[in-house]
């Protein structure tokens, strides 16, 4: 009789302290993912003053200078991420229908990886180009990537963008550009939703566009606002490679 009281007590505590320490889905902090894609912006500013985090996947790394690279560093050290969008931003589905899976990943992903990597950049991500998938390219792609982003859907009807556990391979974010007409009232609902759910909002824009009024440049003014809502309301800040 006493042995099975122990046994029954040794369990309850052995379940108690394994519940501290395993983190169950939507056992997180709900958040919010920025992602950014082809170009680099210095952001650094508003990551410093409103403590953000964000993901920049850029295009043509030959095209980065030296100035950039040094910002891009700066960006990484205070908890930024960079990741690679490809060398030239071809749509993967045309580009292995016409010469192969392996000849995108020479002569697109490990000549970004490997640049990017020579300017003191730690790459771990992979954003879709156009945010098409591809057949079978996710598998080909995890041999060089911890995470991979793609786009679905838009803010509005975000179930598809909201990530709801830790550990994910691939996850898919909305577009926040002009050419969405995107107002902050709308972002602030999905980000309302995803506290709900304890769950990241994932989403997706482009800055650094030599044209900033152009459709698909998104809004510095946004971005500022976006930020600031979710630092005063206590939204955790994530990157890609942390999801």
């Amino acid at each position: 009789m006493k042995t099975n009281i122990l046994i029954v007590i040794f369990s309850v505590f052995f379940h108690a302290s394994c519940e501290k320490s395993i983190i169950f889905p939507g056992d997180f902090e709900p958040g919010i993912a920025l992602t950014f894609d082809d170009f680099w912006l210095n952001i650094n500013p508003l990551m410093e003053k409103y403590q953000a985090k964000a993901t920049f996947f850029l295009t043509d790394p030959l095209s980065i200078s030296q100035e950039t690279a040094e910002q891009l560093r700066y960006f990484q050290s205070i908890g930024g991420e960079v990741g690679s969008h490809t060398m030239h931003h071809y749509d993967i589905e045309d580009y292995v229908d016409q010469f192969g899976m392996n000849a995108y990943i020479q002569r697109e992903v490990i000549p970004s990886i490997r640049l990017l990597d020579s300017m003191g950049l730690d790459v771990s991500s992979f954003a879709y180009p156009y945010g098409s998938i591809g057949k079978n390219s996710k598998r080909a792609l995890l041999k060089y990537f911890r995470k991979i982003r793609g786009v679905a859907g838009d803010v509005e009807n975000s179930e598809e963008t909201l990530v709801e556990k830790l550990g994910n391979f691939y996850i898919q974010g909305s577009f926040i550009d002009q050419v969405k007409k995107m107002r902050l009232s709308t972002i602030v609902e999905a980000l309302k939703k995803a506290k709900r759910k304890r769950a990241v909002l994932v989403l997706v824009g482009h800055l650094g566009y030599p044209d900033p009024k152009a459709d698909w440049n998104t809004s510095i003014e946004l971005v500022d606002s976006i930020m600031q809502y979710a630092h005063e309301n206590g939204y955790k800040f994530y990157r890609v490679k942390d999801l």
